[in-house]
This record gives structure tokens, C-alpha cells and sequence, in this order.
């Protein structure tokens, strides 16, 4: 799957954002699955979502009693 120029410009296509979903959503699963196996500290970089996504990313991992620091600049 490539950016096309739409995509380049700010604009995502169904494509892409189907394609940023999968990626997200893939090491969101990394990251349960670290805290399900004994880990205890994971930084998640680079995510660039909106401050709604990251939101609701913050409350469900809240709703299983793991600690969310959300760094930016």
C-alpha cells in the first residue's frame, strides 16, 4: 500500500487510514500483551493521533488500572 498524493497533502484516503488503523491497533496489541506477560513500563512513541484518540487511549488502559503519562511538545 502507498501514500498517494492526496495523502502527501494531509488528506487521507480510506486506504490509509485503514492502513494507520491496522498499525495502531497492532502495537496496541504489543503493548497489552508486554503488561500481560509481567511488564511494567512501556513508552509508546510517535503516535501523532488526535487528542480525542488519545483520550480514549488513556481511559482504557485507566480501566485496567495501568498508568498513562502522555509527553509532548
Amino acid at each position: 500500500m502507498s501514500l498517494t498524493s492526496n495523502d502527501q497533502a494531509g488528506e487521507k484516503s480510506p486506504e490509509t487510514i485503514a492502513m494507520r488503523k491496522k498499525i495502531s491497533d497492532g502495537c496496541e496489541k504489543l503493548i497489552w500483551d508486554f503488561f500481560e506477560g509481567g511488564g511494567q513500563v512501556v513508552i509508546y512513541d510517535a503516535n501523532n493521533g488526535t487528542q480525542a484518540a488519545r483520550q480514549a487511549l488513556a481511559e482504557k488502559f485507566d480501566a485496567k488500572d495501568i498508568h498513562v503519562v502522555m509527553l509532548g511538545t
